[in-house]
């Protein structure tokens, strides 16, 4: 599998590079397969709140929030 992670590092950049970078981890995804998919394994936030950790898996576009965190990451709170 390919994996690309990344952790509160878009919160600094401008919406260009940030919707840059969503789009090729996005076209990647088109053009995976069942025998060589694609993780995206992200911490951010993503509106208000506390940051969360998403899970997003190609092929079939399988997104999922497994667990939300403070700023630093001092505390985890696990979805089930």
């Amino acid at each position: 599998a390919q994996t690309t992670s990344h952790k509160n590092r878009s919160v600094n950049f401008a919406p260009g590079p940030k919707d840059r970078i969503k789009k090729t981890v996005e076209d990647t995804g088109a053009h995976v397969t069942d025998e060589n998919p694609l993780v995206w394994l992200s911490l951010e936030f993503e509106g208000d709140g506390d940051p969360k950790l998403r899970l997003q898996t190609w092929p079939g576009v399988e997104s999922r929030i497994l667990a939300t965190a403070d700023p630093h990451v001092y505390a985890v709170n696990w979805i089930n």
